[in-house]
């Protein structure tokens, strides 16, 4: 699966992809946002199954914490559901 987008009007926009997890696998996909690094921050992600079917999707709040702590909090919560 791949997608064009741009980040900004100025910009090109850029292909993106993802690649399935082997037959029978679930990959998942986590990210985390921080506004600053100690500062109010959150995660998302999905899990998909090897044809790219969408499992289930979570997010959380986190707090004021670090860049690094926010993106493992979001890597913790989605092994938890897989």
């Amino acid at each position: 699966m791949q997608l064009a987008f741009s980040t900004s009007r100025t910009s090109a926009p850029r292909i993106v992809s993802w690649s399935p997890p082997l037959d029978g696998g679930v990959k998942l996909n986590s990210d985390g946002n921080s506004q600053g690094n100690i500062g109010l921050s959150g995660f998302g992600g999905l899990l998909r199954d090897s044809f790219g079917i969408w499992i289930h999707g979570y997010s959380g709040f986190c707090g004021y914490t670090s860049i690094l702590n926010e993106e493992l909090l979001g890597i913790l919560y989605g092994m938890k559901l897989a």
